[in-house]
């Protein structure tokens, strides 16, 4: 069981540390954060209160009027105009909506200007998980309910959202790969949708297993209630509970769970047979994270592999990619990464630190997480100025200090503003 709670001290030292809010693991997530400065851009080309989200292909602004713009990294409004809506879709992707065309009001843009499928679909969709084809969705003439293809929702087209005005339609689809339409699904080259596996039955009351492109990639004597990682591991009904089993059928773990476990970044939780409703999380091999001690009542997905574990207390705990598992105590902000506590004038504010496994204080600096949104540095303000820096979450160091007046911090660009000039930092992640 990975679940390495204390470092060993002295016998005072636990004695002391046991009461408090946060336990103190090693965790060597053997990654690494670095900022490289990328270039410069003038005050008055980014507004910082208009910035909605920053990607790693660019970032989306809005105005005061409610306008929409991609941006590069750099600032620069390459496609020449704004849209209804934008929002990010994949990769260097970005879903731009405009109302003019309604209701094929919906487009595919990138920030260096290009305009990958104009707004002339109603919806536009990826299939299947797959990064290279898209389901193009096109409305035509308006209909009655019944026979409706799609339905309007709020100004937008949605599915299959009852609403005042129907439509209908048909389907076609997009290979991104080769900047084409294509009207036949069976065109498309199926070994591409990775990930996406069938079910099906076949002789002697076995389960075939089979990729998208008719692959049968093992053959199983039962039937799996759910596939696991790249079809390594499967739930499978058992004693009026549900067994995670190998390709063998063999179980990983002696655990039934009450319904099919969900995967996790990596991680199983359900909830056990034995516990009321607490959750317990295991890893691929078996090994156990938490169990129906901890309480567990809710699992949340993170950034680079990390999970976040609720507990009945209003206490959370840290799963790390590698299985240890840190106490963060109470949570105060959300759960969203970094994990930070404030506190009263008689005590520090403190940020939690990857590597150590503990909070570190700030002495001279109070927490200032507005216009952030990176999951691997907290921004900072010293206290009676007006001066922000960043710390790196991973080894707790400060990373750019004084960077500026403003600071915009996200995992991919950083906006530091200072003398009327933006900063523009590259984050660099390791591993």
């Amino acid at each position: 069981m990975k679940k390495t709670r204390f470092i060993w001290l002295s016998a005072l030292l636990i004695i002391a540390f046991s009461t408090a809010f946060c336990t103190f693991v090693y965790a060597d997530t053997d990654m690494s954060l670095a900022l490289e400065k990328v270039g410069e851009i003038p005050e008055e080309n980014l507004d910082y209160n208009s910035i909605e989200k920053v990607y790693p292909s660019g970032l989306i602004t809005k105005d005061d009027e409610g306008n929409f713009f991609v941006l590069d990294e750099m600032g620069n409004n390459n496609l020449g105009r704004s849209y209804g809506k934008a929002e990010y879709f994949t990769d260097e992707l970005f879903l731009v909506y405009d109302a003019e065309t309604w209701p094929n009001s919906c487009g595919l843009v990138k920030a260096d200007g290009t305009v990958v499928l104009p707004c002339e679909a109603a919806i536009i969709s990826s299939i299947n998980g797959t990064d290279r084809y898209l389901k193009i969705s096109v409305a035509t003439e308006p209909t009655d309910k019944d026979n409706a293809f799609l339905y309007t929702y709020s100004g937008w087209v949605a599915w299959p959202e009852e609403q005042s005005e129907y439509y209908d339609g048909y389907d076609h689809y997009y290979d991104l790969k080769e900047n084409k339409y294509f009207e036949d699904w069976d065109e498309a080259d199926l070994s591409e949708l990775h990930g996406v596996y069938q079910c099906e039955s076949i002789d002697d009351g076995k389960t075939a297993i089979v990729t998208p492109d008719g692959t049968v990639l093992t053959e199983l004597d039962f039937w799996p209630y759910e596939i696991y990682g790249e079809a390594e591991l499967f739930a499978k009904s058992q004693d009026n509970g549900y067994m995670v089993v190998d390709r063998n059928g063999d179980p990983i773990s002696e655990i039934r769970f009450k319904g099919s476990p969900l995967e996790k970044n990596g991680y199983l939780c359900g909830v056990n047979v034995e516990d009321e409703q607490a959750y317990t999380v295991i890893d691929f091999d078996g090994k156990i994270c938490a169990d129906g001690s901890d309480e567990i009542w809710s699992v949340n997905e993170k950034p680079y592999g990390f999970n976040l574990l609720y507990n009945r207390d209003n206490k959370s705990l840290l799963l790390y990619p590698d299985g240890t598992v840190a106490e963060l105590g109470e949570y105060d902000n959300g759960g969203d990464m970094p994990y930070y506590r404030r506190h009263s004038d008689e005590e520090p504010d403190k940020f939690f630190v990857l590597n150590k496994g503990q909070y570190q204080d700030l002495s001279e600096e109070s927490l200032d997480n507005s216009g952030s949104d990176s999951s691997l540095m907290v921004k900072v303000i010293y206290n009676g100025e007006s001066e922000y820096s960043l710390y790196n979450t991973i080894d707790g160091s400060l990373i750019l200090e004084r960077g500026g007046n403003k600071i915009y911090a996200s995992d991919f660009w950083v906006y530091a503003l200072k003398d009327g000039t933006w900063d523009v930092y590259k984050v660099v992640v390791n591993n």
